[in-house]
């Protein structure tokens, strides 16, 4: 994808899901680079999946709030992972990241609404063809997307 690709997805309702993942890959290396050894990011199946649609710049969030909100204790084990698949007309899309604490550990940090737009995208774009899932328990969190296309 050229950098100059993205200003013209905006104009679309669908990419090919190949240009999407591509974007994804691109911005998982720039934000690779920002880190050190104490990080592992590990990527499953972002450049086989391919042959259908999806709505631009929706799975972004996802992948920017583990970046945001991975853990940072040195030798701890910190880590980010993306998983996704296509079977049938379903494509699953998961993300997990290691964490400091819960937001309600963290009364001074801002809660973002990232994810409550996701959900709002996903309501009209997918309407009865779509699942989000969030998942938290300590020191780590997931989130779980599934979407018919």
């Amino acid at each position: 994808m050229k950098p100059s690709d993205n200003l013209y997805v905006e104009n679309v309702a669908l990419v090919d899901v190949e240009k999407e993942l591509s974007s994804l890959l691109s911005y998982v290396h720039l934000q690779r680079q920002r880190l050190d050894d104490d990080y592992t990011i590990s990527c499953w199946g972002l450049a086989d999946v391919k042959g259908f649609a999806i709505s631009p710049f929706l799975l972004m969030p996802l992948v920017e709030n583990c970046f945001q909100h991975v853990s940072s204790d040195p030798g701890r084990g910190n880590f980010i992972c993306l998983e996704c698949r296509a079977m049938g007309h379903s494509f699953f899309f998961r993300t997990g990241n290691t964490c400091i604490a819960t937001a309600a550990d963290r009364p001074d940090e801002k809660v973002g609404h990232g994810l409550e737009k996701v959900k709002k995208r996903l309501d009209l774009l997918y309407p009865g063809r779509h699942e989000l899932f969030m998942k938290q328990r300590p020191g780590f969190y997931q989130t779980t997307l599934t979407l018919e296309y």
